[in-house]
């Protein structure tokens, strides 16, 4: 007897594995091009840093955050302003201008694409002395040149890497995202506790924008009608992490969380907690607004 619902399982399991194949390998030979272009241009500064293989496991017991740049952190900003000094900071290339709109110093930016909007990103922003930028070693090199501060370098997985010797930087798979790379980072370094931050991956509930405010493109910030927003939902609706309600999300954003959800799964050893209320659940990341998470997981300043 034929089982409609395994097939229907099967076919939907076959989709996904395609599409997270899609993007986790890419399908532009240009952008493939590109990044092996970028990573021979940034050679000479590549051999002379000392990349984060030093870094690895460094950091057991302590509690970091992760700050990615979904909506949610519009809601976090007074109280992150008391947090540099107390717990490290691990943030996206998106959250360097609204951080220092907002007086707020991370100790780690992060950077993963290898195109011009890296740079503008961080073009004429001022970049406070704690802060070092922790990129992959295919990144424009006028993105590093934009980026005024202190930086290191992480080996990208290209076989081409291996070939020009660049293992000695550390060798890193940090997913699809900015906001996947923060995450693989920490585990890389070791952390026990993990507090997610605007790690949405779905659209703000209610308003249906997609990134906190002040970033680099307005676009993104905008407001979105019910009717608007289902015709670009493309992961559909998506249950909140607080159990509550559901929000739009996009095929994109399903699959960045598929590959956190992949990692936390291969880091027992690590609490991972998502404070973002209205974003999207994330299997192994149990809920906790943020007051709460720092105050039971951050017992001492840094």
């Amino acid at each position: 007897m034929i089982d409609p619902l395994y097939y229907e399982t099967v076919t939907k399991s076959i989709l996904t594995a395609r599409d997270q194949s899609t993007i986790w390998a890419g399908n532009s030979v240009q952008d493939s091009f590109q990044g092996l272009k970028n990573t021979l241009e940034n050679l000479d500064l590549l051999i002379r840093n000392p990349g984060i293989e030093k870094l690895r496991d460094q950091f057991k017991g302590y509690t970091c955050l992760s700050v990615a740049a979904g909506p949610s952190v519009n809601e976090a900003w007074d109280l992150r302003k008391t947090l540099p000094g107390r717990v490290p900071i691990i943030a996206c290339d998106t959250m360097l201008k609204p951080f220092n709109r907002h007086g707020v110093s991370a100790d780690i930016i992060i950077a993963l694409e290898r195109d011009p909007v890296v740079a503008e990103m961080f073009r004429g922003e001022k970049v406070p002395e704690r802060t070092t930028l922790i990129a992959q070693s295919l990144l424009l090199p006028d993105s590093w040149h934009c980026f005024e501060g202190n930086e290191l370098r992480y080996m990208a997985t290209p076989p081409y890497s291996s070939n020009l010797g660049l293992e000695f930087l550390g060798p890193m798979s940090p997913g699809s995202s900015a906001g996947n790379l923060n995450l693989a980072l920490a585990s890389w370094m070791g952390f026990s506790k993990v507090i997610m931050v605007g790690h949405n991956l779905a659209f703000a509930h209610g308003t249906n924008e997609s990134h906190v405010k002040g970033t680099f493109e307005k676009k993104r910030e905008e407001h979105r009608s019910e009717e608007e927003i289902r015709k670009i939902a493309t992961g559909g609706k998506v249950p909140t992490a607080d159990g509550e309600s559901e929000v739009y999300t996009i095929m994109e954003y399903n699959l960045f969380r598929k590959q956190i959800e992949d990692g936390i799964s291969r880091s027992p050893k690590t609490e991972f907690v998502n404070t973002a209320a209205k974003g999207a659940r994330i299997q192994g990341a149990k809920y906790m607004p943020l007051q709460d998470a720092l105050e039971s997981m951050v017992s001492e300043d840094f």
